[in-house]
């Protein structure tokens, strides 16, 4: 039965997707109540989403929780992101690093990085920022883009790492060539004030812009908006014609 299993949790993928919801959970809710891993954790997805059924974080949990205790990684993460937030569940970081640590220690990008995280702010864990930054770097090596801008944070402020300003900048640009939000705002940052790199007010202006036509309005956005009005102040008439290209 295990291969007609899997041809339905693809069949509600694909009605999933297609924004079939009822259809994903018919399909999806028999096998979950079988004992169905995959099953469990695309339940609880809906219930986390409120796709098809009411939104429901205590739902989500319970049905990520019999996803997790048998082992299935993205249901763990999940589990674990569920207690770093208190939804559905009372928060505690103690419980949520133990469930990225599963996922982490079975080499997954993902878990590494959330566990860097709780290392990092000392969440759950004694603040370690050698530790964080030992997470970062496993991650960050699977070209996990989240954990190549923490990672790149650490050596621009020399947290956990020796300061190295020129691989903040590299750990950057891999993360922002990835569409990671963050890291065009760092690198913008890095080439406006020539840390790392040599001053280059046109690529400051590049990465800012690119990163504010992602960014919803609000103030980060507006922040970032006010950093490219003074760069182009800062422009040469050349460069700010460089620059609209």
């Amino acid at each position: 039965s295990s291969m007609i299993d899997v041809t339905k949790i693809n069949s509600g993928w694909t009605a999933y997707q297609q924004g079939d919801y009822s259809l994903a959970l018919r399909l999806w809710k028999p096998l979950a109540d079988r004992g169905s891993a995959d099953a469990q954790y695309c339940v609880g997805m809906l219930y986390y989403n409120g796709s098809g059924v009411l939104q429901a974080y205590s739902a989500a949990a319970e049905w990520y929780r019999l996803s997790a205790e048998q082992g299935f990684c993205p249901a763990q993460l999940s589990l674990g992101n569920l207690y770093e937030k208190g939804l559905g569940v009372s928060p505690d970081y103690h419980v949520a690093g133990e469930w990225y640590r599963r996922v982490a220690e079975r080499g997954e990008a993902s878990g590494q990085w959330a566990l860097g995280n709780l290392f990092r702010d000392g969440l759950g864990v004694s603040k370690d920022l050698a530790v964080a930054a030992g997470w970062y770097r496993l991650a960050a090596d699977q070209g996990f883009a989240p954990a190549q801008c923490s990672l790149g944070k650490m050596y621009e402020t020399g947290q956990g790492v020796a300061q190295d300003e020129a691989l903040a900048v590299e750990l950057y640009k891999l993360a922002a060539n990835q569409d990671f939000l963050q890291a065009k705002i760092n690198l913008s940052f890095m080439y406006a004030n020539g840390r790392g790199v040599w001053r280059d007010y046109v690529a400051a202006h590049m990465w800012a812009s690119l990163a504010l036509a992602k960014m919803e309005d609000g103030k980060a956005a507006r922040l970032v908006q006010r950093n490219i009005v003074d760069l182009e102040l800062a422009m040469t008439p050349q460069q700010r014609a460089e620059a609209q290209c």
